[in-house]
């Protein structure tokens, strides 16, 4: 296999050893957040205002024009609408529904980043240059203090999605099996990119894949027992 030039290569090492860093804290934060969320909160009515209000404000925000550090401070208000929006859908899905729905993402996921799939929404949106930076998640810089990219608000909503579903079904105790299997997923994706980034063929990563893939091991193992 060919690969990038030794510039390409140590450019991207400098961005991704950063960007990884972010992806970890704000995967960590999301997790606790959520779980948090839903172990002290059991009331339908507040999710589903939640869920709604977070839509508009999340529309609100994404349609407006932003620059440098406003991207990051509207991507960490957006995230939380995100987060919102996606517990209140995952507490309505049946846990039957989950399955295929989270294959059916994950597929779709992985063939947006392949020649068949450059027509897919999810594609497109990856190549517009007005769209895909308000549809990310930045982190600080440490050592700069400007935008971080991380993941897309996609990601982070079906993964609100599933672990809301699992643990609206299941209870705290596979609900944590299953924030623990988002984790897991998501620092397995961040190694599987270390390993191929310095190939030519690379130009991204599906983030759906480890974490929603583990997800869909803890379901098939829980519909077996």
């Amino acid at each position: 296999m060919e690969y990038k030039t030794d510039k390409e290569i140590s450019d991207f090492k400098e961005m991704f050893s950063e960007s990884r860093l972010h992806i970890i804290i704000h995967t960590f934060l999301w997790a606790i957040a959520l779980y948090t969320m839903l172990s002290f909160l059991h009331i339908d009515i507040v999710y589903n205002v939640l869920g709604l209000l977070s839509i508009i404000i999340f529309i609100l925000i994404i349609t407006r024009k932003a620059t440098g550090q406003h991207y990051m401070i509207y991507s960490w208000i957006c995230l939380a609408c995100v987060m919102a929006c996606g517990v209140a859908a995952g507490r309505l899905i049946y846990i039957e529904m989950l399955l295929p729905m989270i294959i059916y993402v994950s597929v779709l996921d992985v063939i947006s980043f392949t020649r068949v799939g450059k027509k897919t929404t999810n594609a497109k949106l990856m190549n517009s240059n007005k769209w895909l930076p308000r549809l990310l998640v930045y982190g600080r810089s440490f050592k700069t203090g400007e935008p971080v990219v991380t993941k897309g608000y996609g990601d982070y909503l079906w993964y609100s999605i599933t672990f809301a579903a699992i643990y609206t079904a299941y209870g705290k105790t596979i609900g944590l099996v299953a924030i623990l299997a988002i984790i897991i997923g998501v620092l397995i994706n961040l190694i599987i990119i270390n390993r191929i980034y310095k190939y030519r063929w690379y130009r991204g990563f599906p983030a759906t894949v480890g974490p929603l893939g583990l997800c869909t091991i803890l379901l098939v193992i829980l519909y077996i027992i």
